[in-house]
């Protein structure tokens, strides 16, 4: 079962965001880029979906207002790239932040 669930620990932060970056390289190919996100991602609020103890992707967002935020970086293991899994974690992030999200560079 799939629970998505906040992770603090900037240490955590780093190491599934450049898992699951590294596993992404026809999106995050440039090494200089993937320590760049990695490195910012720990400054931001973080959600991690887990299948156990395994992260299949996670979402950062960048708070814009008290109403908005944008998606600073989100990534979802290849394998797990359907259009319900990135559904869930914008649902799960507009209910549980109380804002509003527009996406406009995401490949379905």
């Amino acid at each position: 079962m799939i629970r998505i669930s906040s992770v603090e620990n900037i240490y955590s932060k780093e190491k599934i965001v450049r898992s699951i970056l590294k596993d992404l390289p026809e999106y995050f190919g440039i090494e200089e880029n993937i320590k760049d996100y990695t490195d910012n991602a720990k400054g931001y609020p973080l959600w991690v979906a887990f299948d156990g103890a395994l992260a299949l992707g996670f979402i950062s967002l960048k708070k814009t207002s008290e109403f908005t935020a944008e998606i600073y970086c989100m990534g979802i293991k290849e394998e797990y790239h359907v259009k319900i899994f990135v559904q869930s974690f914008t649902r799960h992030l507009m209910h549980t932040q109380k804002v509003s999200i527009f996406m406009n560079k995401l490949k379905l």
